[in-house]
């Protein structure tokens, strides 16, 4: 696939996009525009399972446009998407390509800067979260801006295998990340030592190890719980760190590991430190413990308990089984493959090693849930809800729960009928006020419940705004302290502000203070953005309107730039700082900046900001009129409120 194929392609269908040749409303054409779409590929086509319908199946599919943005949508016969490829800043050329796997977006190709050139390559819903950067453009990820240390895990056991130096590299801390993690003098030199011959000796090691080969299969990470270590002692920044990461594969009927020591997380991502190792349960372990050294750290000794071994087996087994199931054997396998996933937790439990149980209990609801998703396991709701019962008050039931909830609204959307889903969106309710009663004190889950019922009222019933502050209440008071406590407490300001002045300060990128009342008399444009969302096209037009009301309007820009590819803050600022001088021309306009993304900035969170980007309009006398407007709607709105007579202040 090439950049160059795609963009004829999308000249092609222009014409069906806007409707200027006719004959593409044959059926006959359509066949054509629905054969060539679908002959698109994802750049990583052999590592991702999407949707590719067979002849049969394709004749019942269709294509249709898509017009905000531009593009084409390609659907199944039942209705579900399988493609949808578009051009997001309407230059007529293809810049983003998303690909589907039972309606859900699984992966995208992305030419962020829109020169014809694929740049960004993302795993998306159940594919994983891999979001990979080539910046250079040569058809080759520079680095991961985003990787969770699971995929971490599976990325290095395929260079391993593939014995790919390129590919382990991308994993490690680069120089400047190992810079910027702020270690004391002791560590960093330990850490550096460790990560020089990760980089010298991994070719080697790859190449003379025989454990690992072509037939060998991945199974499952191994990280358990992640550690923090908290500044001090000479370091200077909170790190979230596993120190001894590991994975699970399978050679014929046997499972091994791979241990991958110390892994540290960076922005939005996960990096390895050191040289892995295949473990020899007989031989000590080089790596791990560059965090957390302990006083037996290096020292593997044999047990003679062989039921761990002998679980991974079945386990193993029972992935063997399913590749090759069908009809009712399916069920069995997948209930199978849950079975040794309980006795798992249960041998972890017995250990007294809470870490490792946890991360098999998840593991565990993850397949039954993935399963009961994809018509695996008709009955893997009620199979994790008998798990629970016989395990109340075990550690971690919250996820347990969690997962279910949204497993079963997935599938009623893909699947169910117009009744079956509204059904599925009374129960998705339901089960979000009983989960936060269940777990009340789950910070991993119940703030965002909590948020999530505020946002369905909010949405669903935006005459009634009260039923939505309720929650927004609860959140806001329970968990004050969290993200989406922020969050709340500024959406509460904001559902309560229409019709009346309302607080919104902060600084620009020079540091000078901002206080919206200062504005009185001006309309007044608040645009929430970072870089990645603010194309040229609606610079372009904020522009305009700035130069057709400048005396009527005041447009403030509100950046909140979050770090990137291991960044910090002062990385966030400076790329704010060099995107607004690049556009220096166009943007001249009042710029406000505060680090954090949605999530962490104070700006955002003033308001309870949760999308971007997002545009919210004030009158003349400093009253909320719109809290999340349009661009292509914003010169109405402005030329409505130019109209209306201002009233007077009591």
């Amino acid at each position: 696939m090439t950049i160059r194929f795609q963009k004829l392609n999308f000249t092609l269908i222009l014409g069906f996009i806007a409707g200027i040749l006719p004959a593409f409303q044959a059926l006959e054409a359509q066949n054509k525009q629905l054969n060539q779409a679908m002959g698109f590929k994802p750049k990583f086509a052999s590592e991702l399972t999407y949707e590719q319908p067979n002849a049969a199946i394709l004749k019942g599919c269709k294509i249709e446009r898509t017009t905000k943005p531009p593009g084409f949508v390609v659907y199944h016969e039942t209705g579900r998407v399988l493609r949808k490829f578009v051009d997001t800043n309407k230059d007529e050329k293809l810049d983003q390509w998303s690909y589907y796997y039972e309606g859900l977006e699984v992966y995208r190709d992305v030419d962020s800067n829109f020169d014809e050139n694929l740049d960004q390559y993302r795993w998306l819903g159940p594919a994983g979260t891999r979001w990979g950067v080539d910046s250079n453009q040569d058809g080759e990820i520079d680095y991961w801006k985003a990787i969770s240390p699971e995929e971490v895990a599976y990325e290095c056991f395929q260079a391993i295998k593939k014995r790919d130096q390129k590919r382990f590299n991308r994993l490690l801390l680069s120089e400047a990340e190992l810079k910027s993690l702020g270690l004391n003098k002791a560590v960093l030199t330990d850490v550096a030592s460790r990560w020089k011959t990760a980089r010298s000796k991994f070719s080697t090691m790859a190449s003379s190890q025989r454990v690992i080969n072509t037939k060998s299969k991945w199974v499952y990470a191994g990280n358990g719980q992640p550690a923090m270590m908290a500044a001090s002692s000479g370091n200077k920044k909170d790190l979230v760190i596993y120190d001894h990461a590991s994975g699970f594969f399978e050679n014929g009927t046997s499972t091994q590991q791979v241990a991958l020591g110390s892994m540290v997380k960076v922005g939005e991502g996960w990096r390895i430190v050191e040289l892995p190792e295949i473990v020899d349960p007989k031989q000590p372990l080089d790596n791990g413990g560059a965090f957390f050294p302990r006083e037996d750290y290096g020292r593997v000794e044999p047990t003679g308990d062989n039921r761990l071994t002998d679980l991974l087996d079945d386990l193993a087994a029972a992935e063997k089984t399913l590749e090759s199931a069908k009809g009712v054997a399916v069920e069995r396998g997948e209930r199978a493959k849950a079975d040794a996933l309980i006795k798992l937790v249960a041998l972890y439990n017995e250990k007294k090693d809470p870490v490792n149980a946890a991360n098999w209990q998840e593991n565990l609801t993850d397949s039954v849930c993935s399963a009961y998703q994809n018509d695996r396991f008709a009955d893997g709701i009620t199979y994790l809800n008998k798990y629970m019962l016989a395990n109340k008050g075990a550690a971690g039931l919250d996820y347990v729960k969690w997962r279910p909830i949204f497993a079963e609204y997935a599938w009623a959307n893909q699947n169910g009928s117009k009744q079956q889903r509204a059904a599925a969106q009374e129960k998705l309710i339901a089960e979000l006020k009983e989960f936060q009663k269940t777990f009340p004190n789950s910070k991993r889950f119940t703030p965002d419940a909590l948020v999530q019922l505020a946002v369905h009222y909010e949405v669903n019933e935006p005459d009634e705004p009260e039923k939505a502050m309720e929650w927004y209440r609860e959140c806001a008071k329970r968990f004050k302290d969290t993200a989406f406590g922020k969050r709340s407490a500024g959406a509460l300001v904001r559902l309560g502000s229409f019709g009346r002045t309302f607080p919104f300060v902060g600084r620009t990128g020079s540091g000078q203070g901002f206080d919206i009342s200062r504005l009185r008399g001006k309309i007044v444009v608040l645009h929430f953005w970072e870089t990645w969302c603010c194309n040229e096209g609606d610079i372009k037009e904020l522009a305009r309107l700035n130069s057709k009301f400048k005396d009527d309007i005041a447009i403030v820009g509100c950046n909140v730039e979050g770090a990137t590819n291991g960044g910090t803050d002062a990385t966030a600022t400076k790329d704010f700082k060099a995107f607004v001088a690049r556009n220096s021309k166009t943007m001249t306009w009042l710029q406000l900046h505060a680090p954090g993304s949605v999530d962490g900035s104070p700006l955002a969170q003033q308001l309870g900001i949760a999308t971007e980007p997002t545009i919210v309009l004030v009158d003349r006398e400093g009253k909320l009129v719109e809290t999340n407007i349009s661009l292509g709607s914003l010169e109405r709105e402005i030329v409505r409120e130019k109209r209306r007579k201002p009233k007077a202040n009591k």
